[in-house]
């Protein structure tokens, strides 16, 4: 079973896969070329604030050393700031269901930290997604 950390390293690695997949079809096909209503550059950036929301995760809840360099650099744009709190709750809701189904180890109170901290930020990831 993972932690907690275990769980957002993984998230990490896989995210990162997603950023490399579009940067290769963005190479392959131009930046500006579209795919279901998205250009692959802009599909390159919403990979990429996903690494973003990884790494604040793993900065708040398990790793500072981890998020705090890079998050730093990034963290100054308001807008994207605002659509990695958005993403968060995605995230948590992956987390706790792992959890239910005994892939991650994290104690009961944590679990309320994680569902707190997706309520928070509920209303941001549904304005997004709209």
């Amino acid at each position: 079973m993972m932690t907690l950390v275990q769980y957002l390293l993984t998230k990490l690695a896989e995210e990162c896969s997603e950023v490399a997949k579009e940067a290769l079809k963005g190479a392959q096909f131009g930046t500006d070329s579209e795919y279901n209503g998205k250009t692959n550059g802009e599909l390159i950036v919403s990979e990429f604030i996903d690494v973003m929301t990884i790494l604040h995760m793993l900065e708040a809840w398990g790793d500072p050393g981890v998020g705090s360099p890079l998050s730093a650099l990034y963290y100054n744009r308001t807008e994207d700031l605002a659509k990695i709190r958005a993403r968060m709750p995605k995230v948590c809701h992956h987390i706790v269901r792992s959890a239910d189904l005994g892939k991650v180890e994290i104690p009961p109170s944590m679990i309320h930290a994680i569902t707190d901290y997706a309520d928070k930020y509920i209303g941001e990831y549904e304005e997004v997604q709209q």
